[in-house]
């Protein structure tokens, strides 16, 4: 994923010179050059894939729950929480930055992401008998959401946005909590042996 990324990074720097967001705003809105748009979109979609994988977003989303069944509980519940937060708040800091470039490619792209986000973790969990897997695919289903309300591009939608990120973090730790709770107590071992080397 990171060569999509660094593809998207050399797509920018050919077409404009600078990859300073800034910068790329600034020159993209005055439409001082002539840029193709279609290479701009192709640039702003690679540069937006690693963002979706590592969220696990449709249509990358298929790696999640193998992860999260083969995955120790500890790790899965990092998965989970911790390691989503920093780079949601990353992916819309550089989503607002494109919806200025290009609006409709933005808008576009990522409702039709939130929209398979939500189908696919909400059909693929129907069926799952993997707890984890399960969670799994509710992640993948509350991305979805979560991305619904920064697709519109408002204020009020990406409030809502990080009121559902908030919610969802806290919910997230406190089922990893029961779980590791419950796990302990059937095996009778304390908590902490789970952080011994």
């Amino acid at each position: 994923m990171s060569g999509f990324l660094l593809l998207a990074i050399a797509f920018f720097y050919a077409l404009t010179g600078t990859f300073n967001f800034t910068d790329l705003t600034i020159l993209l809105m005055l439409d001082s050059t002539n840029l193709s748009r279609s290479a701009l979109s192709l640039a702003i979609i690679l540069f937006l894939t690693p963002f979706f994988f590592k969220l696990g977003l449709f249509p990358f989303h298929f790696w999640l729950p193998d992860v999260y069944a083969g995955a120790p509980l500890t790790a899965a519940s990092f998965f989970a929480a911790v390691s989503k937060i920093p780079i949601l708040f990353l992916l819309i800091k550089c989503y607002y930055h494109f919806a200025w470039v290009a609006p409709s490619l933005s808008y576009d792209l990522l409702m039709w992401v939130s929209l398979g986000s939500i189908v696919v973790g909400s059909l693929g969990g129907l069926y799952q008998l993997s707890l984890l897997r399960l969670i799994a695919f509710s992640g993948i289903a509350h991305m979805g959401f979560i991305f619904a309300g920064i697709a519109t591009g408002s204020a009020n939608g990406l409030i809502s946005s990080h009121v559902y990120i908030l919610i969802y973090f806290l919910l997230s730790l406190n089922l990893f909590s029961v779980l590791l709770i419950v796990l302990d107590a059937r095996s009778g071992k304390p908590i902490l042996h789970r952080f011994k080397t």
